[in-house]
């Protein structure tokens, strides 16, 4: 049994979270910048090290040719491995307004087996995979 404070601090949550979306996606990084160790490489001053121009056009069709496969049925899971950026990505779970306003506006139009457009980032591109547009049992658990 919750204390009174306890109590306290879930009702608040409740009426703060109660209209927003909790969900679960699987997050893919197509990267822009080098990569040393599996970490992005930086120079002597901190900066980001990009790959040419070419070579950022060929990651954009990557990640383009991507969204064509999954959207098309294959495992999102399978082509990062193809691609070898799997260890680029992760599966998520959050809520609608806790990202950037231009990932928000993506996620919140994704139904479950939706897979977004390819979003440029500071690191390289990235193609968002919703497999669960509104999670209840994550709902629950972060409340």
């Amino acid at each position: 049994m919750k204390n009174d404070l306890g109590k306290t601090i879930q009702d608040d949550l409740t009426k703060e979270y109660e209209n927003t979306k909790f969900m679960t996606f699987y997050y893919m990084t197509f990267p822009t910048v080098q990569v040393t160790d599996g970490q992005p490489a930086t120079d002597a001053d901190g900066n980001y090290i990009y790959v040419s121009d070419a070579d950022k056009e060929k990651v954009k069709a990557d990640a383009e040719e991507a969204v064509k496969r999954i959207s098309a049925g294959e495992d999102y899971k399978a082509i990062a491995e193809e691609y070898g950026i799997a260890s680029y990505c992760q599966e998520t779970n959050g809520y609608t307004g806790a990202y950037s306003e231009e990932m928000n506006a993506v996620i919140e139009g994704l139904k479950d087996g939706d897979v977004s457009e390819p979003l440029e980032s500071t690191l390289g591109y990235n193609v968002i995979v919703m497999i669960n547009s509104d999670d209840e049992n994550l709902k629950e658990s972060y409340i």
